[in-house]
């Protein structure tokens, strides 16, 4: 059992994982402006409820995101 790969396979798997690493932080990048967007709306969202969640998104969520 070997490893039998051309300098082209290899080119384009690394240009594949180059475009879905890409993508990947894009979505982190959105998630993080939504996030964002929740905690500072507080003239449409409110109420207990709201600021907690809001609470929670700063201050556990964002800094996972």
């Amino acid at each position: 059992m070997g490893l039998n790969m051309t300098l082209e396979q290899a080119q384009a798997q690394s240009a594949s994982i180059s475009s879905v690493c890409q993508a990947q932080v894009q979505g982190y990048q959105a998630l993080q402006r939504a996030i964002q967007t929740f905690a500072g709306d507080t003239e449409n969202l409110q109420g207990k409820a709201y600021d907690s969640a809001r609470n929670y998104y700063q201050l556990v969520l964002l800094p996972l995101a």
